[in-house]
């Protein structure tokens, strides 16, 4: 190894030791993340046509404070067409990487 490996080893003890807080059970046993948490305007701006989450929400015309009667057929067909996601599972999927990842400090 070299020096630099070393530093980046270094760095990684110094951020574990600065968010004791956060381990994999404790994410493991979350439940619900908020979605303006799960899709941070980034994460649209990177992966969408919109700049913000909000204007995915409204671009989508979906009646998002009743999720669970969102047609998931036409959810889908909508993230096919405006992001580089074939499905909304797998855009959620990618998020939800996404957020452990920032969560965790990486």
């Amino acid at each position: 190894m070299s020096l630099l490996d070393f530093k980046k080893f270094d760095l990684f003890k110094k951020r574990e030791k600065k968010k004791p807080e956060f381990s994999v059970a404790t994410l493991k046993n979350q439940e619900k993340i908020p979605l303006k948490e799960l899709f941070p305007d980034r994460f649209i701006n990177d992966n969408t046509r919109y700049r913000t989450f909000y204007d995915f929400l409204v671009a989508s015309k979906f009646d998002w404070k009743k999720q669970e009667e969102i047609d998931l057929t036409a959810l889908d067909l909508f993230v096919k067409k405006k992001t580089k996601f074939p499905t909304w599972e797998a855009m959620k999927k990618k998020a939800t990487a996404e957020y452990y990842s920032r969560k965790l400090g990486f």
